[in-house]
């Protein structure tokens, strides 16, 4: 990222109340309670393990992890999910272009004012929700919902919000971070059970992709790296109806000395712990895939 965009970015999250470091020029913050990287994945936010346990130390946390950018050193089994390129309906198969012109006639897409978002999408996020098994966690109350999007209301050089509508009726909406004229992340996308059937999110992303790929000439777009606990299969419907890739790269962790004991030793009995916990796949999946990345540290 540029300076400006860093001290953007870097002023938002300070609003937010995130805490997060700046280490080599690079944001690393906390998200659902590990540190990870923040800016455009292309980036290599590796760290040697003196600057790994610096920031854990800083941030107070048990482990970070790292990606190395769009690299061949790594294993294939960690990966975003990006597009590069938009496509048209014209070059699409009939079946799929059947569908998105049923949604693009259908549904009406703009971009939206996040106060607007503020005060009228909040019922669209909550029954997203609802779609989900573990519908409780991380969903945001009303107050905090409102919190959000008033803020983005000072950074719309850098957080883009959007909206699809049915018979002027909010069927879905979606939020954006732009990184330079690097990378636009969609980190969030939420549509209501109510309008599943008129395909809103179809016409809601083939906009964002034309505004922003074919538009604004941005390198990629970006869903984020791969679903390990994810239950709404975005990913995998935004491959198979946007042509939208798996992009590589290396997964690094690193954990405090005690974390790495108990990571060791529930990787050690996994087969009896998986049966019995099921809810540790995740976490054991994620040390699976950072050991088969591990021989390509150098």
């Amino acid at each position: 990222m540029s300076n400006a965009s860093i001290n953007r970015h870097i002023a938002l999250l300070e609003e937010k109340g995130e805490k997060y470091v700046l280490k080599y020029n690079k944001v690393y913050r906390i998200y659902k309670n590990v540190i990870r990287p923040y800016g455009p994945i292309s980036d290599n936010y590796d760290l040697s393990d003196e600057d790994s346990k610096d920031v854990l130390n800083i941030l107070k946390k048990k482990a970070i992890i790292l990606t190395n950018g769009f690299s061949e050193n790594n294993s294939g089994y960690w990966y975003a999910t990006i597009s590069n390129k938009f496509i048209s309906i014209d070059d699409m198969k009939s079946k799929i272009r059947n569908e998105f012109n049923k949604s693009l006639k259908n549904c009406l897409v703009v971009q939206l004012e996040s106060k607007w978002v503020a005060q009228n999408a909040y019922e669209v996020y909550r029954d997203a929700f609802s779609r989900y098994k573990s519908n409780s966690n991380n969903i945001w109350s009303l107050s905090e919902f409102k919190k959000h999007f008033i803020i983005y209301e000072k950074y719309t050089d850098i957080v883009e919000c959007w909206g699809v509508f049915i018979n002027n009726n909010l069927a879905g909406f979606a939020v954006t971070n732009l990184f330079d004229n690097e990378e636009v992340t969609y980190w969030m996308i939420k549509v209501s059970p109510k309008y599943l059937q008129q395909l809103p999110v179809y016409a809601l992303i083939y906009s964002m992709n034309y505004n922003y790929l074919e538009k604004n000439k941005y390198r990629y777009v970006n869903d984020g790296w791969r679903s390990i606990a994810h239950e709404t299969g975005i990913q995998s419907f935004l491959e198979k109806k946007f042509g939208f890739c798996k992009q590589n790269s290396r997964l690094k962790i690193k954990y405090s000395k005690d974390l790495e004991l108990l990571i060791k030793s529930l990787y050690f009995f996994k087969k009896p712990i998986l049966r019995t916990l099921p809810q540790l796949k995740p976490i054991i999946e994620l040390e699976e895939i950072r050991r088969k990345d591990e021989k390509y540290i150098i």
